[in-house]
C-alpha cells in the first residue's frame, strides 16, 4: 500500500503562478497525496484560485492564518501541523514538479530506508536560459556546511518531530538550510536524485534575486550557530568558513568605497 504524502505549499500573492503549481501536483503519477495550501494573508486573487481547485478535488485543502507570518517558515509549519501524511513534501507556489517526481522519490525513500530524498532542479524564467546545477547523489555534512545543495521544492521526507522550520525572522531565506543541516547533524539518511524533477521559477521577486551579500551572511550565521550547537569541529572546514567571511567583508568594503 502506498503511504499518504502531505504536500505543503506556502502561498503569498501568487495568483500568476499558483494554478500551474497545483496542476503539477494533480498530474503526479503518485496519486495518494493531500495538498495543503497555506495562504499567508494574500492581498491578490490567490485565495479564490485555490478554493476553486479545492471544490473540484477533496485532496486539496485551503488554510489561512489569522495574520501574516512574514515569511515561508510559518505557513510551512502550519501545514506540517495540519498534515495527515506519513511523508511530507514541500513546494513553493511558483515552482512546478515533473509528473513522476513523487513516484520516483517514494520508491527510493522506501526501498533504501532513507529519511530524506531531494532532487535536482532546473532554473527557468522569462529571459533566462534554463540550466541545472551539478549535485551529488549522496551529499555529506561537510559539503552541506559549505553550500546548501537542497532546494525546498524538491524535498520528500519522513514526518518526524524534528521537521519544523525555524521562524526566526533573521533566518528568512535560509530557514530551509537551517532545517536540512539540523537533520544532517542528527544523522538523517539523505540522498539526491540527480535528475531535475523540479522546475524552479526565477522571477524578479525570487529570493535568489535578493541581496546576495546578506543571504551569504545569513547562511554563514546558520552554519556557525549549528556548528556550536552540535559541537562539530572540522578545522579544515572552519578555515574555509572564516576565509569566506573575510573575503565577503573585503568585497563589501570595496563596494562601499567604490560608491
Amino acid at each position: 500500500m502506498q503511504h499518504l504524502i502531505s504536500v505543503i505549499v506556502p502561498v503569498y500573492n501568487a495568483e500568476a503562478f499558483v494554478g500551474a503549481t497545483i496542476d503539477s501536483v494533480l498530474q503526479q503519477t503518485y496519486a495518494n497525496w493531500e495538498l495543503l495550501l497555506v495562504d499567508d494573508c494574500s492581498t491578490d486573487n490567490s485565495a479564490t484560485i485555490i478554493r476553486e481547485y479545492a471544490e473540484k478535488d477533496s485532496r486539496i485543502k485551503y488554510f489561512k492564518p489569522a495574520q501574516n507570518f512574514g515569511g515561508p517558515a510559518g505557513p510551512r509549519n502550519m501545514g506540517i501541523r495540519e498534515s495527515s501524511g506519513e511523508y511530507l513534501a514541500f513546494l513553493d507556489a511558483d515552482d512546478i514538479w515533473m509528473k513522476d517526481k513523487l513516484q520516483r522519490q517514494y520508491q527510493l525513500i522506501t526501498t533504501e530506508q532513507l529519511d530524506v530524498v531531494a532532487t535536482n532542479i532546473v532554473f527557468f524564467g522569462d529571459g533566462l536560459k534554463s540550466w541545472s546545477p551539478k549535485l551529488p547523489a549522496s551529499p555529506t555534512l561537510d559539503a552541506m556546511l559549505l553550500h546548501n545543495k537542497i532546494c525546498t521544492s524538491s524535498v520528500l521526507l519522513r514526518k518526524t518531530t524534528d521537521v519544523l522550520f525555524e521562524e526566526d525572522k533573521r533566518l528568512i531565506s535560509v530557514e530551509d538550510y537551517h532545517l536540512w543541516l539540523t537533520l544532517f547533524f542528527k544523522g538523517y539518511k539523505v540522498k539526491i536524485i540527480t535528475d531535475p524533477l523540479v522546475r524552479y521559477r526565477v522571477t524578479p521577486n525570487s529570493l535568489i534575486h535578493k541581496n546576495e551579500f546578506i543571504s551569504i551572511l545569513k547562511a554563514n550565521y546558520v552554519v556557525s550557530r549549528l556548528v556550536v550547537d552540535f559541537k562539530y569541529i572540522n578545522w579544515i572546514l572552519m578555515r574555509v568558513f572564516f576565509r569566506t567571511v573575510k573575503n565577503l567583508a573585503k568585497l563589501r568594503v570595496k563596494k562601499i568605497v567604490g560608491k
